[in-house]
C-alpha cells in the first residue's frame, strides 16, 4: 500500500480544495492521473481490462448524480481517474462512504444553521475522506486492496 501513498497524498489535497473552493479543477484532476498512473508499477495495480471495469463503475456511479445536476463534471472525473489506482471494491468503498458522509452532512444541513448551503455539499472532499477512512482503518488493506 505504501506505492499508493502518491494517490492518497494528492487525493487529501484534492479533497481539501473542493472543501475550499466547491471546484476540483483539471490541473489537480491531471496531477492525481499522473499519480495513479504511478500505481501501475506497484505489486497489485489493476490490469487494463479492471481499469476499463473501473472506469466503467465510476461512470455508473456518478452520472446519474451528474445528469440530476446533483454532482459537477470534477466529481465525475475524479472517480475516472482513480480507475488505474484502486480495484473496483475500494472505489466502490470509498464512494460509499462519501454518500453516507453526504446523507450526514445533508442531515445537519436541514438543522437551523443558517450559514450552511444545501445546494453546495463538496462530494470530491467526502470521496476523498471516505478513501482516507478505509485507508487509515485497514479495512481497505484486509478486504478492498
Amino acid at each position: 500500500m505504501l506505492y499508493q501513498l502518491p494517490v492518497f497524498l494528492v487525493i487529501a489535497w484534492v479533497g481539501y480544495a473542493d472543501l475550499k473552493t466547491r471546484r476540483i479543477t483539471n490541473r489537480s484532476i491531471m496531477v492525481l492521473l499522473g499519480a495513479a498512473l504511478l500505481c501501475q508499477v506497484g505489486p497489485s495495480s489493476p490490469q487494463l481490462a479492471e481499469i476499463i471495469a473501473n472506469m466503467g463503475l465510476g461512470l455508473m456511479l456518478t452520472l446519474p448524480g451528474y445528469f440530476k445536476g446533483v454532482l459537477g463534471g470534477g466529481d465525475v472525473k475524479l472517480l475516472i481517474v482513480l480507475s488505474p489506482a484502486w480495484n473496483a471494491l475500494f472505489m466502490f468503498g470509498s464512494f460509499a462512504v462519501g454518500v453516507i458522509l453526504v446523507g450526514a452532512m445533508l442531515t445537519i444541513q436541514n438543522s437551523p444553521a443558517p450559514e450552511v448551503e444545501r445546494d453546495n455539499i463538496p462530494i470530491g472532499t467526502c470521496i476523498a475522506v471516505g478513501a482516507w477512512l478505509l485507508a487509515i482503518t485497514g479495512l481497505a488493506q484486509k478486504y478492498l486492496l
